[in-house]
């Protein structure tokens, strides 16, 4: 089962998957915090100086991200491409997800009531998709 301990401040964990362009064989696991010293969580990964690296994961057998995208729940699409980057962040004990795509152009701006996908091929052109919305439901489909 799940289990939360209350302290005096509130833990977030993410996952950040760089674009696929820049580092498409793995994606990191982080613990979410505003600076070494303020461990409130800004939802967005910061890089390994702010955001402690908890795990590196590594894609193996030749399967890569090969796009990262997003939709709006409203309809409106953030166009999948090698040059996004997505952080899905979770803030205990709260299951919502906190999702941030990144354009180039930064962040998106209030990512609620957005899903985020992120497309993995393999060498025998299969393609997975892991789609994470806004409620925390993660799925997988091919």
């Amino acid at each position: 089962g799940l289990g939360v301990r209350q302290t005096g401040q509130v833990a977030a964990y993410g996952i950040h998957f760089d674009r696929p362009n820049t580092n498409p064989t793995s994606f990191v696991l982080f613990w979410d915090r505003t600076s070494t010293t303020n461990f409130s969580a800004n939802l967005l990964y910061d890089g390994s100086t702010v955001d402690p690296t908890i795990e590196t994961f590594d894609l193996r057998g030749g399967n890569k991200v090969v796009a990262i995208c997003g939709t709006r729940i409203t309809g409106a699409a953030v166009p999948c491409s090698i040059s996004n980057s997505a952080d899905i962040i979770f803030r205990r004990p709260d299951p919502a997800a906190n999702i941030r795509l990144n354009t180039g152009g930064g962040p998106c701006v209030q990512c609620a009531g957005i899903r985020a996908s992120v497309r993995i091929s393999s060498l025998g052109n299969v393609d997975y998709t892991v789609e994470v919305r806004d409620t925390g439901q993660i799925s997988v489909s091919r």
